[in-house]
């Protein structure tokens, strides 16, 4: 959240802002259901924080899952004796175990699943929370299904999606992530053997 000035009442404790984004702003509809400014300040802040707690689950799974991927990648080359630096970005994560391991990550059960967090992590680090899905860029869309099911974006304004963090199922996201893991690791023991480099 971007402000330009903060005042705080030390009776109530109540902060009182200006915003630079319009996100930030409750819509009419909002306004008409709280009782008077000071709840309206508690009522917007209590959700900005809810959502933001939320959001930085998401983040810290997705490192989680980029670790580990990342980690998964070196044993992998090191077991083949390649001398290769881990790459940073996740396409060429993808591409190295396609090309390294011959395992298509998305082809793998879950891996919607594992590229909506990727872009529920960026949509809160780089986009202030908005879903920015592009036309034809399919690394930039939740599958259908999920947004379907979590119901977690917003339609406050037209133009803009905001996710509502707090919507998703966070649980169930880190045991999908689990059944993910567990089938790349199956696969890759699996590949590893065909390549004659484990027992």
């Amino acid at each position: 959240m971007c402000f330009q000035n903060i005042t705080v009442t030390p009776d109530r404790m109540i902060f009182q802002s200006i915003f630079n984004d319009n996100r930030d702003i409750p819509t009419p509809e909002q306004k008409e259901l709280m009782p008077d400014d000071s709840f309206a300040d508690d009522y917007w802040w209590t959700y900005q924080i809810t959502n933001a707690m939320y959001a930085a689950l998401i983040v810290s799974l997705w490192a989680c899952v980029e670790g580990y991927l990342k980690g998964l990648l070196s044993v992998c080359r090191g077991v083949r004796n390649l001398k290769k630096k881990v790459p940073y970005k996740f396409d060429a994560i993808k591409d190295s175990f396609l090309k390294e391991m011959d395992i298509n990550l998305e082809q793998l059960p879950r891996y919607s699943t594992i590229n909506a967090i990727r872009i529920l992590n960026n949509s809160f680090k780089h986009s202030e929370g908005y879903y920015l899905p592009e036309t034809g860029k399919s690394h930039t869309q939740i599958a259908h299904h999920l947004l379907t099911k979590w119901k977690c974006i917003s339609n406050r304004f037209v133009e803009l999606k905001a996710i509502d963090y707090d919507k998703l199922p966070i649980q169930e996201l880190v045991f999908t992530c689990g059944t993910f893991f567990e089938g790349l690791s199956e696969q890759i023991k699996k590949n590893l053997k065909g390549l004659g480099d484990v027992s």
